[in-house]
């Protein structure tokens, strides 16, 4: 089932919404742009991985590993990460309807 409209009007514009579909298709196309050294560094540094998330409540430290961003920042910035462009177009109709 694939949704094409909801049922609830509204009498306001979404402009959270819109702002929010505009900034992951940004990041979307920086990702794309980006070589496979240059993806990985960036995953590696803003996507959540769960061994450095988890290890960050405890003493902070995981060894062999730094990254520029506390954890806890990731489980916001890796919202507007996406593994392809179906991924990003599936979220993004939900996020619309």
């Amino acid at each position: 089932m694939v949704p094409l409209s909801d049922g609830n009007p509204t009498r306001i514009t979404p402009y959270v919404t819109y702002g929010l579909i505009i900034a992951n298709v940004l990041v979307f196309l920086y990702e794309i742009s980006l070589s496979q050294p240059e993806l990985e560094r960036f995953l590696q540094t803003w996507a959540v991985v769960p061994r450095q998330l988890t290890a960050s409540f405890g003493d902070g430290t995981v060894a062999g590993s730094y990254t520029p961003v506390p954890e806890w920042v990731t489980l916001f910035t890796s919202q507007f990460l996406h593994g392809g462009f179906l991924h990003l177009a599936g979220n993004m109709l939900y996020l619309w309807i």
